[in-house]
């Protein structure tokens, strides 16, 4: 059985099950339906307006989600091919079958199959448009025709001929055979889990007469994957299921609390819930659950995750993983004792990895024979081992088996400690660097700090199978890691001839008795309980350091003003810096990170300093910070964060490749033209409550802004040049009461998110209806006693706060996409109008959007008539129908307790409810069915 590491689940697992590829057309009606099927089936799939993180960028996240998911659903709509979004998918979707096997299903939405292979009617004429507007690009226009071409001729479902209902329930079918045979035991593609039929087939016995079964055996046996492979097995058998990983470690970083809030919110498919409400474990107890709890450590974790055997209902699983078979014996029913694998079985998964098959040359017989023997059946061991001596020669093997004979009496770790011996200088340095300070930070991170050598260096591991990447952070087992760390403390008994320092006793030893050497390449300081006190010249002698982590303490001082820090340092954090800037004599062109939150800096340095390798300056919370040096020689300068620096009142010059600017609660007072107006790659520029700043330069570089904050600053009028943003998502304006006119927008065509809180505005302009992606309006305490009709336009519009107006009057149909409509406050409405002609129009209310509760405020909307007040309830009356007609299956598909509030201000009960009665509880009497 293949080994996994204890802080991961199993790396075959896809992050997704299927991406949806699909034209905005069919959003709300075929593809949500869809959607919503393959939720229901617990099919995770991939669809932008849910899957995409705010942030995201749209062009790496579109590709990176096909490449991580096992299937891909292409729905070929009428202007499927007017979008060259929806063609750089199919060419990427094509490109991953043709290399991966991916699996591909088509549907040709009410168009007939022959006009994409061969791009007739509608898709003629959308190329007829990207031949002009891609004239010099005809390479990428052809590239796309083939695609449409290949695609065209595969098999899939045409609309003309099927039911959508149909062609939804045949899909969710056909994937979920497909899921089947990709995840099945027996199946190819878990090639590497030696092994693990008879270990599953025990486990599976176990949990059929047992609701809580534990895996339990030392590190690398593979209880993680058979954990994993156990899950993947039975998931769908459920109504709800989570595979919680790394428990110990996660709990470690958030706390039980904070951890146990996460599983159960993923569990039951619901946001920010809080396990410690009766009311959220009322909800587990009616599902039937599946859950797994990867890496527990401590019988505290079992009592917060678990709790009392009543928390969960009937036919609910729980699978918890342990190197301590004490933690489980308090809670689980039934325990499997992980086993090694036996001989015939270690040696075919050595050989896999080894020689790629699962057999051995014959000359590699005698000596596979006593290098497999070494690893006492351990998987990890055994894959590890096998890795480093792929395509090496036999003398390279025999060198290794010397090697092992030769190491300490441990064995698993002299096994593994052969792999790390295989790597070159650079690649050692990489892994111990990972193995003491990296491991379960972000692989572009590790990769920043440690240089472009370690973007091959970082494969180089992956292949080794030392590390792996999940989410985009690096993994690495524990077994590893503490035989990474081995290393760094078997090289030397000196602390400070230790090339990496992780120990905060040790580091306590070295710093205050001045042992610290050239040898030194990083310190990870984490909080210390005792005081320490450190010489100003307390790293003169660390001339290598290159990492340098001190975390926020009381109990740590300078007899001084710091004197020195090697010039070598890549990363710098240090929380709680005590000086008032750093060393005169420190060079930083080699930093690529400074990090000093809660410093008392006043300044950085004097002068202007070459930062060639500078990507990130975070100085959040530096509350005596005054000034920053001239930055203009950082060209690689990604990020600023100035949070709170509220002593801080201008920014220098500053480097063009910008991409976010945050400078919420500082002091600025004003942002020159010279330090902003090339900063063509600036995405986030958040100003939020930088009350002295009164404008910003009229000539702005805004073409790549996505987010502007101005929250409760004194701007008095908005660069001319921000209408044209149309890559501009998220705008929050409240608070600024003297800006002069409401601001034109009307071209902000991607803008999801508007905050016009608190400004005074007394008209709202009809050209806001032009803003059709709008999500969130919020225009809370404002003066306008109307809005107008074009809102009705906003069909995407879920949130819309208009609380304390107090001078509106009255309300137009509003969009039926709304979820939340908070009118709280609002003393002169009088008039509520409802969704008639909306409804006339054919616009009715997607049945896949009840399941999610609805919200209508008008608490202390005291002038409402009764023709309002009958409105109110015509709107809910429809979105109750709407829930009562949707089905069971699509309510509960997502976990979700639908619902509609309506609040307003009466004394009765309107009389055309027909059940009335007084007192603290009531029987109703239910029709039958």
């Amino acid at each position: 059985m293949a080994a996994s590491s204890s802080s991961a689940a199993d790396p075959r697992l896809q992050k997704y099950d299927v991406f949806i590829s699909f034209r905005g057309e069919t959003r709300n009606g075929f593809t949500s339906h869809l959607y919503s099927s393959l939720c229901q089936k617990q099919i995770k799939a991939y669809i932008d307006e849910v899957s995409l993180e705010k942030g995201d960028d749209i062009s790496r996240a579109l590709p990176k989600a096909i490449e991580e998911s096992a299937i891909s659903i292409i729905i070929f709509s009428g202007n499927y091919a007017s979008s060259r979004w929806c063609l750089d998918e199919l060419v990427h979707i094509l490109k991953r079958r043709e290399e991966e096997d991916q699996i591909v299903l088509p549907i040709f939405y009410g168009i007939d199959p022959s006009h994409i292979r061969k791009q007739e009617g509608s898709y003629a004429a959308a190329f007829v448009e990207h031949k002009e507007r891609y004239k010099d690009k005809m390479e990428k226009v052809q590239e796309w025709r083939q695609a449409l071409k290949e695609a065209g001729g595969l098999s899939g479902w045409d609309s003309r001929n099927k039911s959508e209902s149909v062609i939804v329930k045949e899909v969710v079918e056909r994937v979920r055979t497909k899921l089947d045979t990709i995840w099945s035991i027996n199946s190819d593609n878990l090639k590497g889990l030696v092994g693990i039929n008879r270990r599953i087939e025990k486990i599976e016995s176990l949990l059929r007469d047992s609701d809580i079964v534990g895996i339990c055996g030392m590190g690398g046996i593979g209880k993680t994957t058979l954990a994993s492979a156990v899950f993947k097995r039975i998931y769908n058998q459920f109504e709800g299921s989570y595979f919680a990983a790394n428990v110990r470690e996660e709990s470690n970083k958030k706390g039980l609390a904070d951890l146990a809030n996460q599983v159960f919110s993923k569990l039951l498919n619901e946001k920010d819930m809080d396990v410690s409400k009766s009311e959220g474990n009322v909800r587990l107890r009616r599902k039937k659950l599946l859950l797994v709890l990867d890496d527990v450590d401590t019988f505290e974790q079992l009592k917060v995750l678990v709790g009392d055997r009543d928390r969960f209902g009937s036919g609910s699983k729980i699978i918890v993983t342990s190197r301590d078979l004490q933690v489980l014996k308090n809670i689980v029913d039934e325990t499997y004792v992980a086993e090694a694998l036996n001989s015939d079985e270690a040696q075919e998964l050595f050989c896999l990895n080894a020689f790629k098959r699962n057999t051995l040359g014959t000359e590699f017989t005698e000596i596979s024979e006593s290098v497999v023997s070494k690893a006492k059946g351990n998987p990890l061991a055994l894959v590890v081992l096998g890795s480093s001596l792929y395509s090496l020669s036999i003398k390279d093997w025999e060198s290794a088996l010397e090697k092992i004979n030769r190491i300490g009496n441990r064995e698993i770790q002299k096994v593994l400690r052969i792999s790390y011996d295989g790597l070159d200088a650079e690649e050692q340095d990489i892994f111990l660097d990972i193995a003491c300070f990296f491991k379960g930070e972000e692989r572009a991170f590790v990769e920043g700090i440690l240089e472009h050598k370690s973007i091959y260096g970082i494969t180089v591991l992956i292949n080794k199978s030392l590390i792996t990447i999940e989410d985009g952070k690096i993994r690495m087992h524990d077994l590893i890691q503490e035989m990474g760390r081995d290393i760094v403390c078997q090289s030397t008994k000196k602390l400070g001839e230790r090339s990496r320092l992780w120990i905060s006793e040790d580091i306590s030893y070295v710093l205050n008795n001045n042992k610290g050497t050239d040898a030194i390449e990083g310190i990870y300081l984490p909080r210390i309980e005792e005081e320490l006190h450190l010489r100003p010249d307390v790293f003169e002698d660390m001339c290598k350091l290159r990492l340098l982590q001190i975390y926020p303490s009381h109990e740590l001082y300078i007899n001084g003003a710091l004197k020195y820090l090697p010039n070598s340092l890549r990363y710098l954090f240090w929380a709680d810096y005590p000086g008032k800037s750093l060393p005169s004599n420190f060079n930083a062109q080699n930093l690529v990170e400074l990090n000093m939150p809660y410093s008392r800096l006043e300044q950085l340095w004097d002068g202007v300093q070459k930062l060639g390798s500078l990507r990130h300056i975070k100085l959040w919370r530096s509350r005596f910070l005054t000034k920053i040096p001239d930055l203009s020689l950082a060209p690689k300068l990604e990020l600023i964060d100035l949070f709170y620096c509220d002593n801080l009142k201008s920014l220098p010059k500053l480097p063009r490749n910008i991409e976010k600017l945050l400078l919420d609660f500082s002091g600025i007072e004003q942002i020159p033209s010279s330090s902003i107006e090339c900063l063509c790659n600036l995405r986030i520029l958040s100003l939020g409550d930088c009350k002295s700043l009164a404008s910003l330069p009229s000539n702005i570089n805004l073409k790549a802004l996505e987010e502007l904050n101005l929250r409760g600053t004194s701007i008095q009028e908005l660069p001319s040049t921000l209408c044209k943003s149309t890559r501009l998502q998220t705008l929050i304006l409240p608070g600024c009461s003297k800006l002069k006119k409401f601001p034109f927008l009307s071209g902000l065509c991607s803008l999801t998110e508007l905050n016009l809180d608190n400004r005074n505005i007394r008209e709202i302009p009809d050209w806001l209806g032009s803003l059709t992606s709008l999500v969130t309006l919020s225009l809370k305490s404002n003066d306008f006693d109307g809005i107008p009709s074009s809102i009705g336009n906003l069909y995407k519009l879920k949130f819309l706060d208009i609380s304390y107006c107090r001078n509106l009057r009255s309300l137009p149909e509003l969009p039926l996409s709304i979820n939340i409509l908070n009118a709280v406050e609002c003393l002169s409405l009088e008039m509520v109008s409802t969704s008639r002609s909306t409804l006339t129009l054919g616009r009715w209310l997607d049945k896949y959007d009840t399941i999610y509760p609805r919200y209508f405020l008008f608490v202390n909307c005291s002038e409402l008539g009764e023709n309002a007040i009958n409105n109110i309830f015509k709107e809910f009356l429809y979105r109750v129908f709407c829930i009562a007609t949707t089905p069971r299956e699509v309510i509960t598909s997502k976990g979700i307790k639908p619902g509609v509030v309506v609040c307003y201000p009466r004394r009765e009960i309107l009389k055309w409810f027909n059940n009335q009665y007084e007192g603290y509880a009531t029987t109703i009497r239910l029709p039958p069915n």
